[in-house]
């Protein structure tokens, strides 16, 4: 009898106890010098690009909004923006203000199919160093001038073979953009130097590689090589975690070992020199995983297992190890390759959660909730408008608490109208109601709908 009281006295206090810990999430308002980790877009930096398909995109999926059947590369949806080209300020600046709403304060740009090498692809080389430029100019243009937090960039590299030559070309044309913009250069966890991620092959990302001491350096940058599939290089801990020790300095990019659990994957973490979780990794959606459909490898990004999204399920774990940087896959990679499935085959079987012609904002707003609950953030939806008139019959709109969408009335039912995405750089036209005496604003975000305005015209 008596051990079974104790036995219950330990329980009540091991639940008690686990009370505790999770009253010690305390939630606040947003502030983006408190954040509990760094949040890092992956950005294909590409688009745009006249050497895709002489448009800079390729061109959509003829079975749209269904799976890949032609042959070649073409997109699985439509940006809202449209067809943008990166080497454009408007576009950076728009998608600027997206992170940002977000919540993420880092892009990394994929440099992993850029080289210096002389060849047929020097066009889209030199289009890829362009684009680059044009972000890191405008994001040091805006950075200060604007009512957001402007995210730092750093690129993802590629090294080819072992032609470690090659790689130092790369890096100093990386170097010559960080001289000239070093003020929106990520660094991580308070290092003087910039930060920057090597894609190597598997060949090489394995412990012989390693343990013979890695054959390059370049003391300019503070390096991390990476790779998907790197099971190979971890160690379990004692909760059945996978993790890369912290003698090797590799990130992690995407995973997809399945769990016992139907819908739920293994949890990667990449340690730290300080014995502290370093990094982790989340995705809209995964190749290789669970599925629910018999002729898709995907667990594709509307797809759903113990109420979660797919993005939600990979985040498996991370509130609870708290890494100093989490990589958010992928903002802009709307692919479909019947050659190459794992690049994506279809609307939600691929991985793109900008906001797109097909379902807006959906996937988005889901990633933006899960980033501010990783923050300890209490989402808001927005103030209730205040229109400040410009010209051309147009007016712009306070950005306190991120108002993502706007929707504009005769009545206060907003009978036949639509939502639309606020372009912070043209803003909203109100032309077409020009013969009313006034119309009614509202606009909306990932956690809710503002209070309606009524804005008089004449």
């Amino acid at each position: 009898m008596l051990r079974k009281v104790t036995c219950l006295c330990l329980l009540i206090v091991l639940v008690l106890s686990a009370c505790n810990r999770q009253d010690k999430i305390v939630y606040s308002e947003r502030d983006d010098n408190k954040r509990v980790m760094d949040m890092i877009v992956w950005y294909d930096i590409d688009h745009g690009s006249k050497a895709k398909n002489g448009i800079g995109w390729w061109p959509l999926n003829p079975q749209h909004p269904g799976r890949i059947k032609a042959s070649g590369y073409y997109r699985t949806t439509t940006p809202l923006l449209g067809l943008y080209d990166i080497g454009e300020e408007s576009t950076v600046v728009q998608h600027l203000y997206w992170f940002a709403a977000l919540g993420a304060n880092a892009v990394t740009c994929d440099w992993t199919n850029y080289t210096t090498e002389p060849g047929p692809n020097i066009k889209y080389n030199k289009d890829i160093y362009n684009n680059t430029e044009n972000f890191l100019r405008t994001a040091q243009k805006i950075q200060g001038n604007v009512d957001f937090p402007v995210a730092k960039l750093y690129p993802t590299v590629r090294l080819y073979e072992e032609r470690y030559e090659l790689l130092s070309s790369v890096l100093d044309n990386a170097y010559a953009l960080y001289e000239k913009y070093s003020d929106v250069w990520y660094k991580f966890d308070g290092s003087d130097k910039p930060f920057i991620v090597i894609f190597a092959d598997w060949s090489l990302l394995n412990d012989e590689w390693h343990d013979k001491e890695i054959p390059f350096k370049d003391d300019r940058f503070d390096i991390r090589w990476s790779n998907g599939h790197l099971y190979g290089s971890t160690v379990e801990d004692n909760q059945g975690r996978l993790k890369i020790p912290k003698d090797k300095p590799y990130w992690l990019f995407v995973e997809e070992v399945k769990d016992e659990k139907e819908g739920y994957y293994k949890v990667f973490y990449k340690e730290g020199k300080d014995n502290k979780v370093e990094q982790m990794m989340c995705w809209a959606a995964i190749y290789n995983g669970w599925s629910q459909e018999e002729d898709s490898p995907w667990d594709g990004m509307d797809q759903v297992y113990d109420g979660k999204t797919t993005f939600e399920r990979s985040l498996r774990d991370v509130k609870e190890l708290s890494p100093k940087a989490l990589l958010v896959n992928r903002f802009n990679y709307p692919m479909a390759w019947t050659q190459h499935p794992y690049e994506g085959i279809s609307l939600y079987d691929s991985v793109h959660f900008e906001p797109n012609r097909d379902f807006g904002f959906l996937v988005f707003n889901n990633v933006m909730k899960n980033l501010y609950d990783l923050n300890n953030w209490v989402g808001k939806s927005p103030l209730k408008p205040e229109p400040e008139m410009l010209e051309g019959n147009r007016f712009s709109l306070p950005i306190i608490n991120y108002p993502l969408e706007y929707r504009i009335g005769i009545d206060e039912d907003f009978t036949d109208s639509e939502w639309k995405y606020i372009n912070i750089n043209e803003w909203i036209s109100y032309e077409e109601y020009l013969d009313n005496d006034g119309i009614y604003v509202q606009t909306r975000n990932a956690f809710g709908e503002s209070d309606i305005a009524y804005v008089k015209l004449k």
